[in-house]
């Protein structure tokens, strides 16, 4: 039996019980198999903050947006923020709560001083974790618009984009603090920032999706480093790249100008100075994943003369 929140007298009725803070599901009645949305819940570890959050959210912004997915952010009204991607489609949790376990391991590969995905919380100290662990038929999260239950009336309230970007830019948690009155009056001049997730129909990508998603930013990095003239970069920008690919895929990728014997050539002799790009994925040893990336890699990279090894990940 669940308590169905669909009309005025309703709220009446919690608010009556002194129902401060609504938590709810990511489904609605009657589908209550069927997630609506997907969710990251981030959680800063002291001393780490809601600005610490930002940087993160944003981090995350720029994966979904790679997957074509649109994202909105809310203050969770305590101490994080939470990220919502809009479905609306046909989904199962089973699928929500792998994709949104992978991206979590996938920010955390990308800054492991700064995310933790696993629940721990001995792991959080200073560090944003990243909870997946959301999207399931049995997890509610604060409700968008809730009160929260602390000493000042603050609301978990929806954000713009920008928004979280100033806060970042000039390092100040009290700009994504909010109370009732304040956020009364921000609906009046801004509206509802969190309607699309109730309207936006979007398809959640396949786990490969995602996977090539990431290979794609890799070609991105990786592509304005050769000249005009389809050129490898020469042995002064090495260090640049490594530079590039530890802050964006910290673990995740490697790369030598050595290529050690028996490197992948498609049918060619190997040079010195060709660049050998390792596997891009985490966990991405399976064979089947790896030889879609391979392909992929190797049609774009071909003219540039780039080597692309399949081998396990060796960390930078």
């Amino acid at each position: 039996n669940y308590c169905v929140m669909n009309d005025l007298p309703g709220l009446v009725w919690a608010a009556n019980l002194a129902d401060l803070e609504l938590h709810t599901f990511l489904h609605k009645a009657p589908a209550i198999a069927r997630p609506t949305a997907l969710a990251f819940d981030l959680d800063p570890g002291a001393p780490a903050d809601i600005v610490t959050c930002c940087e993160i959210a944003l981090q995350l912004k720029t994966l979904l947006d790679a997957l074509k997915l649109k994202s909105f952010a809310k203050t969770s009204g305590s101490k994080g923020l939470q990220i919502y991607v809009p479905l609306n489609t046909p989904v199962t949790y089973e699928k929500t709560k792998a994709f949104a376990h992978a991206l979590a391991e996938l920010l955390e590969n990308q800054s492991p001083h700064r995310v933790v995905s696993k629940m721990q919380k001995s792991l959080r100290k200073g560090k944003v974790f990243v909870d997946w662990s959301q999207n399931d038929d049995h997890k509610t999260t604060v409700n968008v618009y809730s009160l929260r239950a602390k000493e000042h009336p603050t609301v978990s309230t929806p954000v713009s984009w920008d928004e979280v970007e100033t806060a970042l830019k000039k390092k100040r948690a009290s700009l994504l603090v909010f109370e009732a009155d304040a956020v009364l009056k921000r609906v009046q001049k801004l509206g509802d920032l969190f309607a699309p997730v109730l309207l936006l129909k979007q398809k959640l990508p396949s786990l490969e999706n995602l996977k090539l998603g990431i290979c794609m930013q890799l070609i991105q990095i990786l592509l304005p480093l050769f000249d005009n003239s389809g050129r490898p970069f020469p042995a002064t920008c090495q260090q640049k790249v490594k530079t590039e690919l530890t802050q964006q895929f910290g673990g995740l990728t490697s790369y030598t100008r050595a290529p050690a014997e028996g490197a992948w050539t498609k049918g060619r002799k190997t040079k010195r100075e060709d660049i050998v790009v390792y596997e891009v994925m985490a966990n991405s040893a399976k064979p089947d994943w790896w030889r879609l990336y391979r392909r992929k890699l190797e049609k774009r990279f071909r003219q540039q003369t780039v080597v692309i090894r399949a081998q396990t990940v060796r960390r930078l």
